[in-house]
């Protein structure tokens, strides 16, 4: 019996290496003509030699832009590329903004050990023509997190500090705030897909306080005066025309404010986590295109 264990042991662990996946997350910023810098995350799985994940640009910005990143790394020679391609949403305007995407090749010391990215990259628009190039530089958000955390407990033991500023001032959160798509007042977020029909689940992910939102569907009620607690309310809404829109208003801002309310979009099976911060009377919208086959 012992001499067939080991195959078996060797098959297990062969078949582990080929099918495991790493997952790396870096935060930073792309610098272009020397001076401009816009603020860049790049999430990336390893799998076997595979690279695949998103990258952001622009975090927070009125340009904000998710885009689907693929690639290679090649473990022999440190050598890590990938290019962007497709957009799951941006906050610029569909109608009149070229969306250049960004094509690196670098070396890298070792990417599962590796705390910097940093190399020049090439912009290419959809076509393949050249748009703007430039210089990528982006950091492990692990280092970062645990950079911050010390920071901010250096700041709450300063006597020199408020208690004022002391409450507002948090690194960590900023970070945190990196991570999420926040829906801003009069914001208009465009998602691009190839479904007929999404779900929309709305719930609230920290302490209930009354936050009320409506929902409005191409100008249609689709929700009013909804209580959003931490039971998810989900919701399920035919794209039957060329441009959806999904207009979210709040109603209040219950008993801690902003209303926030975080909204998950299943759209061709993926699931895109947004979170709207919003005052009472503000507003923002999804408008979702359909993509041609």
């Amino acid at each position: 019996m012992k001499h067939k264990i080991f195959p078996f042991i060797f098959i297990f662990f062969l078949n582990f290496s080929i099918y495991s996946q790493e997952n790396f997350e870096f935060l930073g910023f792309l610098t272009i003509r020397d001076t401009t810098l816009v603020s860049y995350r790049l999430n990336l799985t390893l799998k076997g030699k595979k690279v695949s994940g998103f990258s952001v640009t622009n975090i927070g910005g009125p340009h904000e832009t998710k885009s689907y990143v693929s690639g290679n790394y090649y473990p022999e020679n440190n050598t890590l590329k990938f290019q962007e391609f497709g957009i799951e949403y941006t906050k610029s305007d569909v109608e009149t903004y070229d969306f250049c995407f960004v094509h690196f090749s670098g070396k890298v010391s070792s990417l599962e050990k590796e705390d910097i990215i940093q190399g020049q990259f090439v912009g290419r628009y959809e076509d393949g023509f050249a748009c703007i190039d430039g210089e990528l530089n982006v950091k492990s958000i692990d280092k970062i997190y645990k950079k911050a955390v010390k920071t901010d407990k250096k700041i709450q033991k300063l006597k020199s500090v408020p208690d004022s500023v002391k409450a507002k001032a948090s690194l960590t959160k900023t970070i945190d705030e990196r991570r999420l798509n926040m829906l801003k007042a009069n914001e208009k977020t465009s998602i691009f897909t190839k479904s007929k029909h999404i779900v929309l689940r709305v719930v609230d992910v920290g302490k209930e306080d009354g936050d009320q939102i409506s929902i409005y569907l191409d100008d249609a009620v689709l929700l009013k005066n909804k209580e959003v607690t931490n039971k998810s309310y989900t919701l399920s809404v035919n794209l039957e025309k060329p441009i959806t829109t999904l207009k979210i208003v709040a109603q209040n801002e219950g008993t801690i404010a902003p209303n926030t309310a975080k909204l998950e979009v299943e759209i061709d099976n993926r699931v895109i986590e947004l979170m709207s911060n919003l005052k009472e009377g503000e507003q923002t919208s999804l408008s979702f295109h359909k993509i041609k086959e």
